[in-house]
């Protein structure tokens, strides 16, 4: 029994003592920016209401459905994620993928508050989204840096709000910056490329995705975006000197402008590259520059040929477009350019894809040309269908050519908007200029046919 005393004098003499939390040994930068960040960051949850259809073995939908008008059933799909605060009127900001496509957005504060959030606006070009909540008092909120000025090997800190109960927290260092990755879109089925993200090895669940990424001072210098699923330890936010460009816009219009340069390439070839003495085959060779846009204000004509923007490579026009798809309106862009056998450097400021410009917008979204469905065309083509838009021409490589549309097909409805003729389809492009991707029915023969295009 003599262990007895001992274990007493444990406890009332204080053997093992307890440190307070203000400790100074105890409360390191982290705990600080924890501390001072932690209530801004929220929970995000989503409801998304699913139509599941059974197996139709009539080959017909009207028929199936007059049939067995109990060949539906809806099932709710949920999940989870998180966001930051940035404005005291409750404005959050947080990824695109968290949020759609859902019916019901709720937000949970770390004091346990709920509220039904509303959506402000949404990128899937840059997978960034604002949503408002309404709440009669102020809400605690963190600013996002103006610039990061981010150095490689510099501690970060991940937070994230997964269960709306509290904050987790993860620290690393910054692994490396201006990473291009590549993700799949469960929803869609579609993959995506995103550019100049921070990669970290600090842990970023997928429910802390859309959460602050903050420096050591507890400044925001990124949105955790996701966890790369080949390799543990390494996660990725979008730095907030990208998020920042774009905020405005989806206050504003709900939405990122595309950019429009008035700027066509096509891919070299080896008689092109020998063409022009260029001596190589990196590089895309302006096809045609359009009279009032910035390229042709820039100086760039066709013949030129661009060998990299903003000092990255460009090997193919399908790799030059998808670069460009990461500006915003306002953006100056560097172009590396091979002309009259000398390299010189252009420079551009991108403005936004106007809409004064039918046909332009149609080779650019879509990549083809299309005109009026004529009597004469119904005859000599053949035609089952006197009303639409005849597609003239489709660009290789291009949204139109990906999904196998070709000259000749009839386009008869964009998403669900009807086509009689080329004004209403370009009418309807333009209500569509801002989407990442449209629905349309083609018509090729007795045959009319869905597809989606993933626009550019």
């Amino acid at each position: 029994m003599k262990w007895i005393p001992l274990i007493t004098c444990i406890f009332l003499c204080g053997a093992v003592p307890v440190l307070s939390q203000t400790d100074p040994q105890r409360v390191s930068p982290v705990v600080e920016a924890v501390n001072k960040v932690g209530p801004a960051v929220v929970n995000i949850s989503t409801e998304n209401v699913v139509t599941l259809r059974e197996f139709n073995p009539f080959g017909n939908d009207w028929i199936f459905e007059y049939f067995t008008p109990y060949n539906q059933r809806n099932i709710t799909r949920q999940s989870l994620g998180s966001g930051v605060v940035i404005r005291e009127d409750g404005i959050i900001l947080t990824n695109e993928h968290i949020i759609l496509p859902a019916s019901k957005i709720t937000v949970t504060l770390s004091n346990g508050k709920e509220y039904e959030a509303d959506l402000m606006g949404a990128s899937r070009r840059f997978d960034l989204a604002l949503l408002k909540i309404h709440s009669d008092e102020p809400l605690p909120y963190l600013v996002p840096a103006e610039s990061s000025d981010l150095m490689i090997g510099e501690t970060v800190i991940a937070i994230g709000n997964p269960f709306g109960l509290s904050s987790t927290v993860t620290t690393g260092v910054i692994s490396a910056l201006n990473r291009t990755i590549t993700f799949k879109d469960a929803h869609s089925n579609t993959t995506h490329t995103y550019r100049d993200f921070i990669q970290t090895d600090a842990s970023i669940n997928p429910g802390n995705s859309g959460g602050p990424l903050l420096n050591i001072n507890g400044e925001l210098i990124g949105i955790n975006t996701a966890i790369y699923a080949e390799a543990q330890g390494i996660g990725f936010a979008i730095p907030i000197e990208k998020a920042n460009r774009i905020i405005d816009d989806l206050l504003e219009k709900g939405i990122v402008p595309r950019i429009w340069l008035g700027v066509h390439v096509q891919d070299l070839t080896p008689l092109l590259s020998r063409h022009f003495n260029f001596g190589d085959l990196q590089g895309v060779l302006i096809s045609e520059v359009l009279d009032g846009s910035p390229g042709s204000h820039s100086g760039l004509a066709a013949g030129n040929i661009i060998t990299a923007i903003n000092g990255e490579s460009i090997r193919s026009s399908e790799e030059f477009k998808e670069r460009l798809k990461e500006f915003t309106p306002g953006d100056t862009i560097t172009f590396n350019i091979w002309t009259k056998e000398k390299n010189k450097t252009v420079s551009l400021v991108a403005i936004e894809l106007p809409m004064n410009q039918a046909e332009e917008i149609a080779r650019e979204l879509l990549g083809l040309t299309a005109q009026d469905v004529t009597d004469q065309i119904v005859r000599t083509r053949r035609l089952f269908i006197s009303k639409g838009a005849i597609v003239t021409h489709v660009e290789s490589s291009s949204p139109a050519s990906k999904v196998g549309i070709r000259p000749g097909d009839v386009i008869v409805k964009i998403d669900q908007d009807p086509i009689d003729n080329t004004d209403q389809f370009y009418k309807a492009l333009q209500k569509s200029a801002h989407q990442d991707a449209i629905t349309a029915v083609i018509v090729r023969g007795s045959v009319a046919y869905h597809v989606t295009l993933e626009i550019e």
